[in-house]
């Protein structure tokens, strides 16, 4: 696992130096190398919706760059002092910010919220997660400003759930939203609304008329250009055409530092790279089953083998100009992990007696194998993502050292995550 230590935020690197003519419309351009297959982002599961569907939709409660969670729809962030929040943590009760419409004029309210809950946990709708929305037992909707919702058991990160709040009146009466025409063209409560999407070009914004601060809003319009590559996206930021690139990584921090003309902002990710082993059989009809283990990565010493093989250490020196740290679980260093587990030592010698004891021995070729079976891994990532490819490579090579073969099958991210 490889912690993104330094990545870079959407909207946090913009080119500067020009100047909009004044009452000429201010247009912002960001490039991003994957195309959305939704922005519906509850169906949707693509890194990118994340990304692209926050200019328009909005949550309950978000979270800033300091990892505080602040109030958006809600008026207020309901706790146990304010009446907000049960003294058995099962009852929370959201006041609601007046005043707030949806992008095409209509009212939001209390019933927004609770159509949402109803949407996820339908078994209609094709949900990428019903996490703690299963453990709601209701939500009650005493008036217009006021969601309460009523937990089964108690679920600890209760502020992340509506995010975001979908809108009743436009889905309300669809049996369901899988193929609705809201996920190419959505209604938000956002600055922005969406109001084109080019396959293939671009998704273009404009300012919502109907947002409650829209005089503060001073971008137009806003475009997400579809791109090749983040490389490309640098070429094109590099030569004017686009106005910021999306997911850039420690790599390019040297060449950006060097560029009078771009502004750099770095933070903490809150997320990370990590290589996720498939626990069961990958062929039909039982693939996906844990009941039918993998061939290979069923037994945990191969597991185990594969960690020990791998050198984080060199990914970050030679890939990431040493701007990362290892990381040492699923959760990143930046968010919530524990600072005292420390990283699985590179350790090859040890990577081969695993593969030993588990029975595979080297091949004439050097290539493990056992019962006539070869240790052979197909690696898979989404394509258009250089720094990933070249992490492939170094993985190929390291455990190539220990007698394991993985050959590289790359997709795009639709169909990866799809």
């Amino acid at each position: 696992m490889i912690r993104k230590g330094c990545a870079l935020l959407i909207f946090t690197l913009i080119a500067l130096g020009v100047s909009p003519v004044a009452g000429a419309e201010k247009t912002i351009t960001l490039g991003v190398y994957q195309e959305p297959e939704t922005l519906n982002t509850y169906i949707g599961v693509q890194t990118v919706i994340t990304y692209v569907h926050k200019p328009f939709a909005e949550y309950l409660i978000d979270v800033n760059e300091k990892g505080e969670y602040f109030p958006v729809l809600a008026a207020e962030i309901p706790t146990v002092e304010n009446g907000g929040v049960s003294k058995d943590g099962l009852t929370i009760t959201y006041k609601l910010r007046k005043g707030v419409k949806w992008s095409d004029g209509a009212p939001f309210t209390s019933a927004d919220v609770k159509f949402t809950w109803e949407a996820i946990v339908n078994p209609k709708n094709l949900v990428k997660s019903k996490s703690g929305y299963d453990l709601i037992q209701a939500v009650e909707t005493p008036d217009e400003h006021t969601a309460v919702v009523k937990y089964k058991e108690f679920y600890a990160p209760y502020l992340t759930r509506f995010a975001p709040v979908l809108p009743k009146h436009v889905l309300g009466g669809l049996d369901n939203m899988n193929d609705a025409p809201y996920n190419r063209k959505p209604v938000g409560t956002g600055p922005f609304m969406v109001t084109e999407w080019a396959s293939g070009n671009y998704i273009a914004m404009a300012k919502n008329p109907h947002y409650r601060d829209a005089s503060k809003v001073k971008i137009d319009k806003l475009f997400f250009k579809f791109i090749p590559s983040r490389e490309v996206g640098i070429a094109q930021l590099q030569a004017g055409d686009i106005d910021g690139v999306w997911d850039l990584i420690e790599a390019q921090i040297p060449m950006m530092e060097n560029n009078p003309n771009l502004a750099l902002c770095l933070s903490n990710s809150l997320t990370s790279e990590r290589l996720i082993l498939n626990h069961s059989i990958p062929t039909p009809p039982n693939n996906g089953n844990p009941d039918y283990p993998h061939p290979i990565l069923g037994d945990a010493k191969v597991r185990q083998a594969l960690d020990c093989g791998i050198d984080r250490k060199a990914i970050v020196d030679k890939l990431l100009f040493g701007k990362a740290k290892p990381g040492t679980t699923e959760i990143p260093l930046g968010w919530a992990a524990n600072p005292d587990i420390k990283p699985v030592a590179y350790d090859p010698e040890k990577a081969k007696k695993l593969l030993d004891d588990a029975g595979w021995k080297a091949g004439a070729d050097g290539i493990r194998q056992k019962e006539g079976k070869r240790l052979r891994l197909k690696i898979t990532t989404t394509t258009g993502n250089k720094l990933r490819e070249m992490v492939q490579q170094v993985l190929v090579d390291q455990m190539k050292r220990i007698g394991v073969e993985f050959f590289i099958e790359n997709v795009p991210s639709s169909v990866l995550f799809g």
